[in-house]
């Protein structure tokens, strides 16, 4: 069968998490305190992804290969009923990722130098 999947995601969230360690042991793992739509600017943004992506797969273009619609499902209609399967699906994606800028050492933006040195924090790389 035909289909397609989209999956809206909240790329600038306002809710925050921490990481911090788990003990003065540098074996041990750190520990992740993942702190999810706990801003509700979160919610209405992942509200309004799901709207959007409603009107791009509604493009005639897409007809022939557009099915029922399986996530939220068209039950889902308004805010409230978005924002519910919002909170009631919330994951950290599939591979969350972070990048930080590179640079000279007059860069004041840059957070590793050319060595992979963190800046401000000596014995880190």
């Amino acid at each position: 069968p035909d289909g397609f999947t989209l999956q809206t995601i909240c790329a600038r969230p306002h809710s925050r998490g921490q990481l911090r360690l788990q003990s003065n042991d540098p074996r041990d793992k750190p520990v992740m305190e993942g702190v999810y739509l706990e801003d509700e600017r979160d919610v209405q943004s992942l509200v309004n992804g799901i709207k959007r992506a409603r009107e791009i797969l509604a493009q005639e273009s897409l007809s022939p290969y557009r099915s029922e619609e399986e996530f939220p499902g068209a039950g889902a209609v308004s805010d409230a009923d978005l924002a519910d399967y919002c909170r009631s699906t919330v994951h950290s994606a599939n591979a969350l990722v972070g990048t930080c800028k590179m640079g000279a050492a007059g860069d004041a933006q840059a957070v590793v130098d050319s060595d992979l040195r963190v800046r401000g924090v000596a014995g880190v790389r």
